[in-house]
C-alpha cells in the first residue's frame, strides 16, 4: 500500500506544479490577475510547497504571479439566487 500512496502523492505533485505553472503563465501574459484567481493559485501553491515540498519552476512562476496588479473580478455566473440576487456576467 505504501508504494501506491507514494505514486499517488508524486502524481499529485506533478499535477499541482503543472496547474500552478499554467495558471501563473496565463495571468503573467495578461499582465494582471483577479483576486479570486490569485487566491485559488495561492491555495494550490500552499499545498504544493508546504505539503509536497515542491519548489523550482512552480515557485518561480508563483512569485512572478504574486507581483501582478489586481484586476476586478467578474461577477459569478449563476442562475441560482446568491444572497437574494441572480448574477449574470455582463460582457
Amino acid at each position: 500500500m505504501s508504494t501506491c500512496v507514494k505514486r499517488i502523492a508524486s502524481g499529485g505533485l506533478v499535477l499541482l506544479r503543472d496547474r500552478i505553472i499554467q495558471s501563473c503563465r496565463a495571468f503573467i501574459e495578461r499582465g494582471k490577475i483577479t483576486i479570486t484567481a490569485r487566491n485559488n493559485i495561492r491555495d494550490m501553491y500552499k499545498c504544493y510547497h508546504d505539503e509536497f515540498n515542491g519548489n523550482g519552476d512552480g515557485e518561480y512562476y508563483y512569485n512572478e504571479m504574486m507581483g501582478l496588479p489586481i484586476d476586478q473580478d467578474v461577477p459569478i455566473v449563476s442562475h441560482f439566487p446568491l444572497g437574494g440576487e441572480v448574477y449574470d456576467r455582463k460582457n
